[in-house]
């Protein structure tokens, strides 16, 4: 296959796997909720999908290493197919957990492996890999914006219409994947797996051990790793709260939600676009950023009105599309070549880990009282926070 077909269909297949979170993205809390679940529920069903990917991680690396790309490739899209099945059939909480189960092990599974089939075949220009990333994120941007727009009008009709859709893609994908994506099986058997599940499990221990000691070390990387968790910690709640909140205002349907969250993709690509006038003075700024989501979090919580909330969600989609880069550049401006790929491991489990407590205690107060309550802690949270982590990093440098 030549390198330009090869990057067209990396481009395909990363469009399919998006179509699920696309045409899902509005509504699939919404789904979740017409089952009658009390906060807590819905959130302990979202957060199951995060431990799932963190749990199948070293497994997926194994198999990718032992069975090779294109078999992790077409686990992640049977995966995909049967988590959407589970979701459209069920009626109760155990599919809805087990179609949770199974969407974090697809995008596990899909996590590198799609990468390393394109980056890292014979002959692929590496000039090349930087072009290629910045189209993937356009594709996946426009899948995104397009899905949202369908999922809520297709909603409209039926709610669960979106998973047969996602099933069709994930089906799609997987064909795809079985045709032209070839590869020679390893010879390696059980017991080849078995060290690799080891070896994993080993590389994930001298991760958080050397990151640790990073972290005791270096006081700049130990801030910045702890505020981006607590940052994740007080913003997690906005994720699964905003489609609940705008709709239970009357008079707007399925549509008008994909037609928010297609705002809020724009608004999100927008201030990444504007951070880039900020990153001269990061260390400034990010800490000014986190206090203004923080303060836009606690808007949200005590507006009355649709419009109202909506235009702070969207304000929050800016600020954080803001935040996020400025987040990743002060990291990597402070780490070593060296330590960079186990420094940012420990820093997207800590995060995860951290989003997981949140997606707990914020459903926990949102059961008690509302989810306007939980949106309030959340953001008084981000607030302090923010100025916490401005008085330790605004002092002078020892």
């Amino acid at each position: 296959m030549s390198i330009n077909r090869r990057i067209r269909l990396y481009h395909i297949l990363l469009s399919l796997a998006c179509v699920y979170t696309g045409c899902t993205g509005a509504t699939f809390v919404l789904y979740l909720y017409s089952f009658g679940y009390a906060p807590f529920i819905v959130n302990l069903l979202i957060a199951s999908a995060v431990v799932s990917v963190l749990i199948a991680e070293i497994p997926s690396g194994a198999a990718s290493d032992i069975w090779g790309n294109r078999i992790v490739l077409l686990i992640s899209g049977i995966t995909l197919a049967a988590a959407n099945v589970l979701f459209l059939i069920s009626r109760g909480f155990t599919l809805l957990l087990a179609g949770q189960v199974l969407s974090g092990i697809s995008s596990a599974m899909l996590s590198g492996s799609l990468d390393a089939w394109v980056f890292d075949s014979p002959g692929f220009p590496k000039e090349k890999i930087e072009g290629v990333c910045a189209d993937k994120n356009k594709y996946q941007s426009l899948v995104m914006l397009a899905g949202g727009l369908i999922g809520g009008l297709v909603a409209d009709i039926g709610i669960r219409l979106n998973f047969a859709l996602s099933i069709a893609a994930a089906l799609i994908f997987t064909l795809l994947v079985r045709i032209n994506i070839m590869e020679k099986r390893s010879n390696a058997g059980h017991g080849g797996f078995v060290s690799k599940m080891r070896a994993g499990v080993q590389k994930m221990g001298e991760v958080i051990s050397d990151s640790f000691i990073c972290c005791v070390r270096d006081r700049q990387v130990r801030t910045i790793i702890v505020f981006s968790g607590l940052m994740t910690f007080s913003i997690s709640a906005v994720f699964v709260s905003w489609s609940p909140l705008l709709n239970s205002y009357p008079g707007h349907n399925y549509s008008v939600i994909g037609f928010a969250w297609m705002l809020m993709q724009l608004a999100m690509a927008g201030g990444n676009a504007f951070s880039k006038l900020f990153t001269g003075q990061i260390k400034r700024h990010l800490p000014l950023t986190g206090l203004a989501i923080g303060i836009i979090v606690c808007a949200v919580a005590m507006t009355d009105g649709f419009y109202a909330a909506l235009v702070f969600i969207l304000i929050f989609e800016f600020i954080l599309g803001i935040a996020n880069p400025l987040r990743e550049a002060m990291l990597n401006s402070h780490i070593t070549s060296k330590a960079r790929a186990t420094i940012l491991s420990f820093q997207s489990m800590f995060s995860s880990l951290m989003y997981f407590i949140s997606m707990l205690i914020t459903g926990w107060i949102a059961s008690v009282f509302s989810l306007q309550t939980a949106l309030l802690f959340s953001g008084l949270c981000l607030i302090l926070i923010a100025l916490l982590y401005a008085q330790v990093i605004w002092k002078k440098e020892p």
